[in-house]
């Protein structure tokens, strides 16, 4: 709850009135875009898995180091304050 209220006021914040609808479109396609990326994936790793109760253990691993390598290259996509 606190995460979505702090995204959504600074979303109103930064964006002009003229762009704020743009800005929340953005950033639903791309929340969705993640969904749908990751249920993709997830499937595409465990389709030939002859076990259907549990994801192959390929899949966890592929997951954390994915969210590790976004971690590591979040910096790279920060705008430079003085500019």
């Amino acid at each position: 709850g606190l995460f979505w209220t702090a995204q959504g006021s600074l979303m109103m914040a930064y964006a002009t009135p003229n762009t704020r609808g743009k800005l929340i479109a953005l950033f639903w396609i791309l929340f969705n875009l993640g969904g749908v990326a990751g249920g993709l994936l997830e499937f595409a790793l465990n389709y030939d898995s002859g076990d259907s109760a549990s994801a192959n253990p390929t899949s966890y691993f592929t997951f954390i180091g994915i969210m590790l390598s976004g971690a590591v290259l979040a910096p790279c996509v920060l705008a430079d304050p003085a500019k």
